[in-house]
């Protein structure tokens, strides 16, 4: 059974390229393939609103269903065929939907909420949206009638632990996340609506492949012994005795999270703008005028021209994750990340989540 992936125009496609390896990884009867991206074009065409891409705010189940499928009509497989009606199509996105689902599928059509995965967990995104992916195919393949969930038997609104948990609370999806089980009854249901057992089998293989990561984080946290950041008058950094290896905007990215230990909000980061380009004057002879704006924002001047741009911002995070990965470890990583978290009012805020006690910033460095 094939499984196209796809993401929308904005969406980090690395990110995308990353949950397709990351799911062809765990062998088995569903056969995971990429497509390109929706380009901004194609969105536009597909999707009947009159905002701009960047200034959409969220999507509702009628309009990433006619996405989906307005896709599946006017695009073609990889192999340039058309796509069949048995054929799933993944579409992964950061645009969220209106009741903030993190995803929801109609028939074969599938959506993934690709963002605020950090909301849940410090493990990787890829990780949630694969399991998202492989949980929405499971219900589609039992029928399961998302759309009146209350009157649904195999939609949990107490969570088990199982994969139909409805999760209401955010926090709640964890737990689904690590135990990665089928209930009885829903095994059953799986049963009775004829979902092969080499299906079954390859969905519960991945599950259990994902949890780990969710169980093995969970358990690290209670006993990291974290170490001082140290940002010495020349603009290193270092967490401990050990220097992050990074090149110089995700350098700048990083050291103006940490001088703003409270975090920004996503609005706030283009505001913030002249922060992030001192740090980078500072540790550039030769800035360039643009760099700074292309990394913040969704605009950019040139002479007397604005042109709309899609902010090098996650791909800036991502690599701040590789450079304390590479010095750290997978798991002690999260502690020094700009992850997207919550703050006291839930209003969603990317920030280091350490105290004041945790910097050591040369006065030096920034005068």
């Amino acid at each position: 059974m094939k499984v196209y992936l796809t993401s929308t125009p904005e969406f980090s496609h690395e990110k995308l390229e990353e949950v397709v390896n990351l799911l062809l990884s765990i062998p088995g009867e569903l056969k995971f393939i990429k497509c390109d991206p929706l380009t901004e074009a194609q969105f536009n065409r597909l999707c009947n609103r009159r905002e701009d891409l960047s200034q959409i705010r969220s999507l509702n189940f009628e309009e990433y269903s006619d996405l989906i499928q307005g896709y599946r009509e006017i695009t073609k497989t990889p192999d340039n065929n058309p796509f069949t009606e048995d054929e799933f199509i993944v579409i992964i996105s950061s645009i969220r939907h209106d009741l903030n689902w993190f995803s929801a599928f109609n028939k074969r059509n599938i959506f993934i909420h690709g963002v605020e995965w950090d909301l849940i967990s410090d493990v990787d995104s890829k990780f949630g949206i694969a399991y998202e992916c492989i949980e929405n195919i499971f219900q589609s393949l039992i029928n399961l009638d998302i759309h009146h969930h209350n009157q649904e038997p195999n939609i949990h609104k107490t969570s088990i632990g199982c994969i139909n948990d409805f999760c209401e609370e955010k926090k709640e999806i964890l737990k689904k996340l690590q135990t990665a089980n089928i209930c009885s009854s829903c095994y059953e249901r799986s049963i009775s609506e004829g979902v092969s057992d080499l299906i079954l089998t390859h969905i519960v293989s991945i599950m259990e492949e994902l949890r780990k990561e969710f169980v093995i984080s969970s358990r690290f946290s209670r006993s990291a012994n974290l170490e001082k950041v140290k940002i010495d008058n020349k603009g290193d950094v270092f967490i401990g005795d050990k220097k992050l290896k990074m090149n110089i905007l995700p350098k700048v990215m990083y050291i103006c999270f940490l001088k703003n230990i409270e975090g920004f909000t996503s609005d706030q980061i283009c505001e913030n703008e002249k922060q992030f380009d001192k740090i980078y004057k500072i540790l550039r002879r030769n800035p360039d005028e643009f760099a700074v704006r292309k990394m913040c924002c969704k605009t950019i001047k040139y002479n007397n021209r604005t042109e709309r741009i899609k902010p090098t911002f996650e791909t800036y995070r991502t690599r701040i994750k590789e450079a304390l990965t590479g010095a750290l470890g997978k798991t002690l990583t999260n502690y020094y990340h700009v992850n997207l978290t919550e703050d006291q009012n839930n209003h969603n805020i990317f920030k280091v989540s350490l105290t004041n006690d945790y910097l050591d910033i040369d006065p030096k460095f920034l005068n």
